[in-house]
């Protein structure tokens, strides 16, 4: 009994294995990072002499924008910032994360404060093709289309400074590529770092089949089925031909079918070898 018990034991944990061993870890696919560029020349609307609207700043390798408009006596704090034209590289859905600074709105009362917001608005618009100007497409919603409105979990005073980062997602996105804007209604903050992903499950071998890099669906629920190759001196088991599918996070799961090593192969960690034999001769 206590063998059997030790032999139980050591097949589920042989079991739990293989299947951390199938937990590879996601790929993230860059579309966009700011601090990859010494000048970001963003769009910034309206442009005005105004000290109030978005700025560009910082050091080359960390370029940033910024924005303080609560001062302002216009009655109008709408303003808006523009990315370039991203391609989406075949991605269905698009990854955001954004560190920025937040200025704390509370204690501003001297009087001088319009009004004075802790959020702003994030926003996309797709297109084929490079298209936009200063004036097209109009800085309203439609036709952008808002992702989310972004609140600071920390906010920064004159004692301590916060960074906050998010992490957004927005799709499916079917055309070539997009736009990515924010809108400040009335915040003291700075945009620090913008970096654009997408996600692909990794390219794996699992039951000794290999599986190649696969973009994620176009849902957060979606599952890419995906059809795996035999490999080297192997053969499918059965009438199916192995498959795996890719969920959303990156992740591989729910793997159906295998392959199996050809007649006078063995197994050898993970793949298929010939086998040895020793003759003696007397």
């Amino acid at each position: 009994m206590a063998v059997l018990s030790r032999l139980g034991f050591a097949i589920l944990f042989w079991i739990i294995f293989v299947l951390s061993c199938h937990r590879i870890l996601s790929k993230q696919v860059k579309i966009y990072d700011s601090w990859d560029h010494a000048g970001l020349n963003w769009m910034i609307y309206p442009k005005t002499n105004s000290s109030q609207q978005w700025v560009e700043t910082g050091a080359s390798y960390e370029r940033r924008y910024q924005v303080c408009a609560i001062l302002s006596r216009t009655g109008s704090q709408n303003f808006w910032l523009r990315t370039p034209y991203l391609h989406r590289s075949g991605a269905n859905r698009i990854h955001v994360e954004i560190e920025f600074t937040m200025s704390s709105c509370e204690g501003r009362n001297d009087g001088l404060v319009l009004s004075c917001r802790e959020t702003f608005d994030l926003y996309y618009i797709e297109a084929n093709a490079d298209y936009a100007t200063e004036t097209t497409p109009s800085w309203n919603s439609p036709p952008y289309t808002k992702i989310r409105r972004i609140a600071a979990d920390g906010r920064f005073s004159m004692q301590n400074d916060v960074r906050n980062t998010v992490d957004e997602v927005f799709g499916p996105v079917s055309q070539n590529g997009f736009y990515l804007a924010f809108q400040d209604q009335g915040a003291c903050m700075a945009i620090l770092r913008v970096r654009v992903y997408y996600i692909k499950c990794p390219s794996v071998i699992a039951g000794l089949a290999r599986f190649p890099e696969t973009i994620t669906g176009s849902e957060v629920t979606s599952l890419v089925s995906v059809t795996g190759t035999c490999l080297e001196n192997t053969e499918r088991i059965g009438s199916h031909d192995p498959t795996y599918q890719c969920q959303s996070d990156g992740m591989w799961i729910l793997l159906r079918g295998s392959c199996g090593c050809k007649a006078g192969f063995e197994l050898q960690e993970n793949t298929c070898s010939g086998k040895f034999f020793l003759f003696l001769i007397f």
